[in-house]
This record gives structure tokens, C-alpha cells and sequence, in this order.
């Protein structure tokens, strides 16, 4: 059975970033969205449940728990945009 995608122990530092962020208001949609998703994981919540609940599909869920699991708070930040050049 495979093992269930879990969010990793968070420092306080980034509880209460994720925290803050998630009741945001003010702060841009897609990183309230990323924290609510990263909450929900730390909170025991499974893939399934998570994208249910927030309206989303399950990979973009499993995407930035292995990205916050992997970088931190960075790894929610957007990728910087790469323009071609000739």
C-alpha cells in the first residue's frame, strides 16, 4: 500500500506563516490557496480530502505539499517566468 502524502513537521516560524496566510484577506489568491492546502495536510486532512474540500484537482494538491515538503515557504512562491530569447 502506498504510503499517504503528508505535509512534514512545519518550524513555528512556518505555522504561523501558513497561518496568517490562509485567514489572509488581502493576500494574493494563490497563496492563500497554497497555505490552506498546506494547513489542511498538517491538520491530517488526506490528498482527497483537501482537494474536495478547496474545489481542486488532487495533483495540484499533491504538487505544493512535495513542494513545501521539499523548500519550505519557498516552495510556494511562484516559479520565476523564463522569457525565450533568439
Amino acid at each position: 500500500m502506498p504510503r499517504r502524502l503528508q505535509v512534514r513537521e512545519m518550524t513555528e516560524k512556518e505555522r504561523e506563516t501558513i497561518q496568517e496566510t490562509a485567514r489572509s484577506r488581502t493576500a494574493a489568491v494563490r497563496a492563500v490557496e497554497r497555505a490552506r492546502i498546506i494547513r489542511a495536510s498538517s491538520e491530517g486532512q488526506s490528498v482527497a480530502e483537501i482537494a474536495s474540500g478547496l474545489q481542486l484537482k488532487a495533483a495540484k494538491v499533491r504538487k505544493w505539499i512535495h513542494r513545501f515538503n521539499e523548500r519550505g515557504l519557498a516552495g510556494l512562491m511562484d516559479k520565476p517566468i523564463r522569457f525565450l530569447t533568439k
